[in-house]
């Protein structure tokens, strides 16, 4: 099987990408095919590890280009207001658990750009 752009970009900046499932299940409101999957991102420095760690939820095993997406749509939403963000994800509510989850997202979403520095554009943009 050919390597796509996004797993070409990703190894030339040494990024790895590795998938464990979680024995839990979904949260109210998503599918029940759906299954939690802990993602570690890892980067080779010059003499040390940095590591990226997030849950996603998947039918299946997710690859390179679904975590990507996921984490796209991450800093994609920390970049909005918390009243945009509410209007997109919670009916236009901007209650305590929406102001939970929007800084959740702002924090991930600041971790990251961190974590792939300058690069972070052509990255998100080989996945789309």
């Amino acid at each position: 099987m050919a390597a796509t752009e996004l797993e070409k970009t990703l190894k030339r900046m040494k990024v790895s990408v590795k998938a464990t499932e979680l024995a839990a299940t979904p949260a109210c409101g998503f599918s029940p095919t759906s299954r939690p999957w802990r993602v570690t991102l890892s980067r080779t420095e010059a003499d040390k590890t940095v590591k990226l760690t997030i849950t996603v939820l998947s039918g299946t095993e997710p690859n390179a280009s679904t975590v990507v997406k996921c984490l796209a749509a991450d800093v994609e939403s920390c970049e909005r207001t918390l009243w945009d963000f509410a209007q997109e994800f919670n009916q236009g509510e901007t209650d305590e658990p929406t102001e939970r989850m929007y800084k959740s997202v702002k924090r991930i979403g600041s971790r990251i750009k961190r974590f792939f520095g300058n690069s972070w554009a052509n990255v998100a943009s080989k996945a789309a």
